[in-house]
């Protein structure tokens, strides 16, 4: 089946973002009864739908975080080398 671009989630557009806080509102709230239209709705305020993205944003930084340091082996150090290398002459 061939992919169709018009279909594919695209975090720039704002219907596929407040797509998505619907999404995961719903699945994090059992029992709410909110609908997509009453929460379209809503997130047109303007204050809505910006402390909604602060929030998704702010909250994968820390589980990319999460993520990042579990897949790192034991043992290893999270500080940089602070050695600089230097160029060679040829």
């Amino acid at each position: 089946m061939a992919e169709h671009p018009e279909n594919t989630f695209n975090p720039a557009k704002t219907m596929h973002l407040h797509v998505m806080f619907y999404c995961i509102l719903m699945d994090d709230n059992d029992g709410l009864t909110l609908t997509l239209d009453d929460f379209l709705k809503a997130v047109n305020d303007l204050k809505l739908h910006a402390a909604l993205l602060k929030h998704y944003t702010e909250r994968t930084r820390v589980l990319l975080q999460l993520q990042s340091a579990e897949s790192k082996p034991a043992g290893t150090s999270k500080k940089k080398s602070s050695r600089r290398m230097t160029p060679t002459k040829e």
